[in-house]
């Protein structure tokens, strides 16, 4: 009985001592920066047209990146892209991340749409694409 309840004692001390101490640990969901985007000058009405992404983060602490196209608008779509940081003592490895991506966008009406990409430490770029009516 001495021996269970010394080591029910202990046990604390033990568990204590094997975790580490000072680690500092961070996670989070940002934004990362869009690093190109590509979309064509003209299309008809109707037309798929691919719009090509790219998504950067600065270090190995970045991973799941994700990108998004948000045309809830009618003639303007934001794209941008999402990823996690997770680091222990802010130690990351030196690697450049990336992620890329083909979405497909419909317009239906003839006309300009803008596509403008976000991103976390560039400034918005803005380009368009003019849509001619189906002849």
């Amino acid at each position: 009985m001495k021996k269970v309840f010394f080591a029910l004692i202990l046990l604390p001390f033990v568990i204590s001592s094997c975790t580490p101490k000072n680690k500092s640990y961070l996670r989070y969901v940002d934004f990362v920066d869009i690093e190109k985007f590509v979309i064509p000058h003209t299309a008809y009405e109707g037309d798929t047209v691919p719009v090509y992404a790219q998504a950067s983060a600065p270090n190995g602490c970045w991973s799941d990146l994700k990108l998004y196209m948000d045309d809830s608008k009618k003639t303007r779509t934001t794209i941008y892209a999402m990823g996690q940081y997770e680091s222990y003592d802010f130690i990351c490895t030196d690697i450049f991340v990336l992620k890329d991506t083909i979405f497909k966008f419909i317009p239906d009406s003839a006309g300009t749409y803008v596509f403008m990409s976000q991103s976390a430490f560039k400034l918005p770029v803005l380009d368009t694409l003019h849509v001619l009516p189906v002849r």
